[in-house]
């Protein structure tokens, strides 16, 4: 069993019209919902094994509040997460270590909510900022993950206020 889990950055602030969208950090909310929902994700007790995260400020700055609820595991940075498509993503999972068994992907939209869709028996509108999917497949090696993955948990902030 592999899981992928997907995780839209928290919410980021437009206060500095002059920063770039990439540098853009969290906001208060942002700021607050990140803790919650790695708490939150803690709750479902699945181990992680490495953390790629978009370099953009605020999926960063989301994934270090994250791994710090996750005994401090590694983060890796990855351009391609910065204005990904699906095509990117099933690219990074082809090249992962079989020995991990859960990936965690920090990363923005509308790609976390295309492919929550393509995994899902539901229809999901959005993302939320700070949401996270977990997808499961029962396979042994990341290049056939997404031939057999479902979307197993959708959480996100407002379903905790």
């Amino acid at each position: 069993m592999k899981n992928l889990i997907l995780v839209r950055h928290a919410k980021s602030s437009w206060s500095n019209p002059r920063l770039r969208d990439h540098d853009r950090p969290l906001n208060k909310r942002g700021i607050n919902d990140a803790p919650l929902m790695a708490k939150r994700f803690q709750d479902l007790k699945i181990s992680v094994d490495l953390i790629l995260s978009s370099t953009s400020t605020r999926a960063l700055e989301t994934a270090k509040v994250f791994a710090a609820h996750i005994n401090q595991i590694e983060i890796i940075t990855e351009p391609k997460l910065y204005h990904c498509d699906q095509d990117d993503i099933e690219e990074l999972l082809m090249t992962q270590d079989n020995q991990l068994n859960c990936l965690m992907i920090f990363a923005h939209n509308p790609c976390l909510t295309f492919m929550a869709n393509d995994y899902s028996h539901y229809e999901i509108d959005n993302v939320p900022t700070c949401g996270v999917c977990v997808l499961q497949s029962a396979c042994d090696d990341w290049i056939g993950f997404l031939e057999k993955a479902e979307l197993f948990h959708f959480i996100y902030p407002k379903m905790f206020k």
